[in-house]
C-alpha cells in the first residue's frame, strides 16, 4: 500500500515486538512506525530487522500505513537496516530516516529505494539544528520524499537544552519544517507530545501544530491517538463552512474574482484552501454534500 498523505496519527512500535505491533494494529492509528532505532537496544538490532520483515510480510492491504524508522546512516546499523528492507518480501510503505543532516543523506536513501517498487518513499526526520536550517533542501532533495517530520527530543539535545518540550518555544523549527514540506508538496508530521498523563497538553500541542501547517503528529502512546485524529480532522462545522464558501464562489461568473461569504471577503487562494479541507474530509469518509 502506498504512503497515504491523509494520515494523521503515527504511532511508534518497537520493531522487535510482534505483540506490540498486533496491539497497535488494533487501534485507530493511521500509521505505524516500526522502530529499529531508539526503540530497540544495541543487542536487539538484528532481531528487530528479522521481526520487522516478518511483520511487514503479514500486513493486510487494509491495515494502517507501515513506516520503518531505520538507524541513522552514520551508525553501524543504518546500512544493514536499509539492506534488510530492500530485500524484504513486502517492503514498507515508507522509510523514516532519522538524524538527517542535509539533502545528501536523503538522496543516498532515496537512490537505494528507487528500484524497490513497493516502497512509498522516504520520510526525513529533522532533529538537528543544522537540518532545520536546511529543511527546504532536505524536503526537495528527491521526488522520493513523501513527508517530512520534526523530532524535538534530539533537536533539544543538540541544542544543549534539558527543558521539557512544553517549556521550550519550538515554533521556529516547527514552522521551518512545515514550510519546507509545503514547498515540496508533501505532508508535515509533528513531534510527539511525550507527557504521558497530559491529554490537554497534547491537544494544545496538536492544535498549535495544525495552526503551523502540520498534517499529523507522531506519538508513543495509544491513548493519544484519538485526540490526534480528532485535531487533524476537519470538524463538521468546518466542513459546512468550506462547503458554503466553495458553493458561493462557484456560483459567481468570475472564478478569479472575490466573493463575500459569511461576512468575509474570499478570493481564489482562500477558496482553494477550503477545497483542500473538503478533500481531506472526503478521504476521512465525511460527507461534504
Amino acid at each position: 500500500m502506498p504512503f497515504r498523505a491523509s494520515d494523521r496519527s503515527y504511532v511508534f512500535v518497537p520493531g522487535n515486538d510482534r505483540d506490540a505491533v498486533a496491539t497497535a494494529r488494533g487501534t485507530d492509528a493511521d500509521a505505524l512506525i516500526l522502530d529499529l532505532e531508539d526503540g530497540v537496544g544495541t543487542e536487539g538490532k538484528a532481531d528487530a530487522r528479522r521481526v520487522t520483515r516478518a511483520v511487514l510480510a503479514d500486513a493486510d492491504e487494509g491495515d494502517a500505513t507501515h513506516i520503518v524508522r531505520i538507524n541513522g546512516l552514520e551508525t553501524e546499523w543504518g546500512a544493514a537496516d536499509l539492506d534488510a528492507l530492500i530485500d524484504a518480501e513486502r517492503p514498507p510503505d515508507a522509510v523514516m530516516l532519522p538524524n538527517v543532516r542535509g539533502a545528501a543523506d536523503v538522496e543516498r536513501v532515496a537512490d537505494r529505494l528507487a528500484n524497490v517498487e513497493a516502497v512509498g518513499g522516504v520520510v526525513p526526520l529533522i532533529e538537528r539544528p543544522e537540518a532545520v536550517f536546511a529543511a527546504e533542501a532536505i524536503a526537495t532533495a528527491s521526488p522520493g520524499v513523501v513527508a517530512v517530520a520534526f523530532g524535538h527530543g534530539d533537536f533539544e539535545y543538540h541544542l544543549g537544552t534539558l527543558a521539557a518540550a512544553a517549556e521550550t518555544d519550538l515554533s521556529l523549527p516547527r514552522m521551518r519544517v512545515s514550510m519546507a514540506a509545503s514547498i515540496a508538496g508533501v505532508p508535515a508530521i509533528d513531534t510527539p507530545h511525550v507527557a504521558r498523563d497530559d491529554i490537554e497538553g497534547l491537544r494544545r500541542s496538536a492544535t498549535e501544530a495544525k495552526r503551523l501547517g502540520f498534517d499529523g503528529k507522531m506519538t508513543f502512546l495509544h491513548d493519544q491517538i484519538g485526540a490526534i485524529n480528532e485535531t487533524f480532522s476537519p470538524s463538521p462545522e468546518a466542513v459546512e463552512q468550506s462547503r458554503r464558501v466553495v458553493a458561493a464562489f462557484e456560483a459567481t461568473d468570475d472564478e478569479e474574482g472575490v466573493s463575500y461569504v459569511d461576512g468575509e471577503f474570499v478570493d481564489k487562494p482562500v477558496v482553494d484552501a477550503h477545497r483542500e479541507r473538503l478533500d481531506r474530509a472526503e478521504k476521512r469518509g465525511m460527507s461534504t454534500r
